[in-house]
């Protein structure tokens, strides 16, 4: 069984296979949509109770804060899960529902909702013998973190329970990763051990967390607190200066401002920063008090790991220096 993800925000994809899981024999022959409509189901597994398929979905963006949902599906051979005709419980989409009202009528609704851009990735059903009363059934889900969102939501991992009609409960089981719209972590994946000890993957932090069964941690003497194996961790922001810009010349200072600003309007950042540059949908994060928060040096590191949901830029550091430079100059307070 093979995710194939869709190419876009919301379309009709050329390429049948995109939003699709796909299911194939052993040596990799017969191809065949096993199910479609999951605009990006970045994991699934199967509830070890009854063999039933389960897949996370990440809903699409620029309809505001809280729409449209993210998704868990029940996944079944040949059903129709209804991206891009609808969103959520069948509602149709604002883009593409009109004139597609018989898909949307066809379309499986979502098995349970996620908070709308939480971007559930990973999932894993536990089925160590040992494994808590609290915890038997259950799957844990990581919520990668929201995008288009005027405030951040998700940034933790989630436990869901069924009940003994199937009705799904969320609950949280690790969170932290991001508080107060500072973001630590971004959760992947999540993998239950040999031993029934929990392993949660971090693309934010580069890191990866364990989490310790009670009882193991009696048997084997190890202490109950999850453990952390970490390659890299983002920098301690060092505190910013009255005016961070003092060490410049002039001539140095107005030099890198109009670097910067260039840079500022090659890679576009007025489309997440500026509102009267913003597409249609896109939820602006206003650039203002970076004095208060970031040095020269600081804020140049920042654009290497910065939080989400701004992306990486693989600038060199003399670019990312005035860009620094001109944010701190124009955005000050």
């Amino acid at each position: 069984y093979v995710n194939v993800g869709s190419s876009c925000n919301v379309c009709e994809e050329e390429d049948s296979r995109r939003g699709t899981l796909l299911r194939y024999n052993l040596d990799g022959s017969g191809e065949e949509i096993f199910a479609a409509g999951l605009r990006n189901s970045v994991d699934f597994d199967w509830q070890p109770s009854t063999g039933a398929l389960y897949a996370t979905d990440n809903g699409r963006d620029l309809l505001g804060d809280d729409y449209p949902p993210c998704e868990l599906n029940l996944v079944e051979r040949g059903v129709f899960y209804g991206w891009p005709y609808a969103n959520g419980d069948n509602r149709p989409d604002p883009d593409f529902g009109e004139g597609n009202e018989d898909k949307i009528r066809n379309a499986r609704p979502p098995a349970h909702d996620f908070r709308a851009h939480n971007a559930p990735l990973g999932i894993t059903f536990l089925r160590h013998p040992d494994t808590p009363p609290s915890l038997r059934g259950a799957a844990l889900v990581a919520l990668h973190g929201s995008w288009n969102r005027t405030e951040l939501d998700g940034y933790q991992v989630v436990s869901l329970h069924w009940d003994a009609e199937g009705k799904i409960t969320e609950r949280p089981f690790v969170s932290g990763f991001e508080k107060g719209g500072d973001v630590i972590g971004r959760p992947v994946d999540v993998a239950e051990g040999p031993d029934g000890d929990i392993y949660i993957s971090d693309d934010y932090a580069g890191a990866i967390y364990r989490v310790v069964l009670a009882s193991n941690a009696r048997a084997g003497g190890r202490a109950a607190s999850s453990a952390l194996t970490s390659t890299k961790r983002p920098a301690e922001r060092p505190v910013a200066v009255s005016n961070p810009l003092a060490e410049f010349d002039d001539a140095t200072r107005t030099a890198l401002v109009a670097r910067g600003e260039a840079l500022f309007a090659e890679n576009a950042c007025g489309t997440c920063h500026v509102a009267s540059l913003a597409g249609p949908g896109i939820i602006v994060k206003e650039l203002e008090g970076l004095a208060a928060k970031f040095t020269v040096p600081s804020l140049t590191g920042f654009f290497l790991t910065p939080q989400p949901p701004m992306p990486v830029f693989a600038l060199p550091e003399d670019d990312r220096q005035a860009l620094a430079v001109y944010l701190l100059s124009k955005y000050p307070n």
